[in-house]
């Protein structure tokens, strides 16, 4: 049997052991809250083929459709995300990954899923749309007599509304969320509906969860700086020098400003996303 001596040398070094994990745990935490994670959200080697359904829109994609395709995805994705603190940003990289494909190889389980995700805890995870998916269902759902360009819209919108419910898999993972049976919802989980290509959607059961993973941006009283009221973090919000009379939209993610930076005082304003408008 081993002595009372090394028996509490034992427990002093488990003791130790725990202390030396909760304190890396802390550290790592601090530092999780003062980073904005970032969202990447691209299309990869998509050519629009409508495989043999572009009898049904009235003639095959052209580059400018597709590109209105890819412009409206990334709008969608923004605006589900709006006033999170989370960057969404073009192009691969960051914490959490979003590309869309042509088409997902085949393979078992459900037929021709318009997306998955593959959650990887603390170090993000890679999420995937199916583009000739999500245009096959933006055709099938399409209004009576709706126009060529409105079906395009409609799948602009699909893939991009895709690609947040998606990438809501990434960042609640672990988190139990109650299932939506809000057909106008993000976390409805089925794609085959008309609102998720024609109508708007909105976030259920997810928002609350969403929130508390994510903290929530407002800006801060002077305008100048955007502030993280769960963290309390700032960071600076406009890099204009000539800013002045800033205030910032009920619902948090916008602001509007007068600045003289082409001369003559005119009326600007930012979302937090980035996107800027005079």
């Amino acid at each position: 049997m081993p002595s009372e001596s090394g028996a509490v040398h034992l427990l002093v070094i488990a003791v130790a052991a725990v202390i030396a994990v909760l304190a890396l745990a802390a550290l790592l935490e601090r530092d999780a809250r003062r980073h904005v994670p970032e969202a990447h959200f691209w299309f990869e080697d998509v050519t629009c083929d409508l495989a043999g359904r572009e009898a049904v829109l009235g003639g095959a994609l052209t580059e400018r459709e597709c590109a209105r395709i890819r412009e409206i995805a990334s709008s969608e994705l923004r605006h589900a995300y709006k006033g999170l603190r989370l960057r969404i940003a073009d192009g691969p990289g960051g914490t959490y990954r979003i590309r869309v494909l042509q088409e997902f190889p085949a393979r078992r389980g459900p037929a021709n899923p318009v997306g998955m995700a593959r959650p990887m805890g603390p170090l993000g995870g890679e999420a995937a749309v199916n583009f000739r998916a999500v245009a096959a269902l933006a055709l099938h759902h399409a209004p009576a007599g709706a126009s060529r360009s409105a079906v395009i819209d409609g799948m602009g919108r699909g893939i991009g509304r895709t690609a947040a419910h998606e990438l809501a898999h990434l960042v609640l993972f672990g988190t139990h969320v109650p299932a939506s049976t809000d057909a106008g919802s993000y976390e409805y989980e089925s794609p085959d509906r008309p609102e998720q290509y024609y109508g708007s959607l909105r976030w259920d059961t997810a928002w609350p969860m969403l929130v508390r993973k994510l903290g929530r941006a407002t800006v801060h009283p002077d305008g100048a700086w955007i502030l993280d009221v769960q963290w309390g973090d700032t960071r600076r919000l406009l890099g204009d020098a000539a800013a002045e009379e800033c205030a910032s939209s009920p619902d948090g993610p916008r602001v509007a400003y007068h600045t003289r930076r082409r001369g003559a005082w005119s009326l600007w304003q930012l979302d937090l996303d980035g996107a800027l408008s005079g």
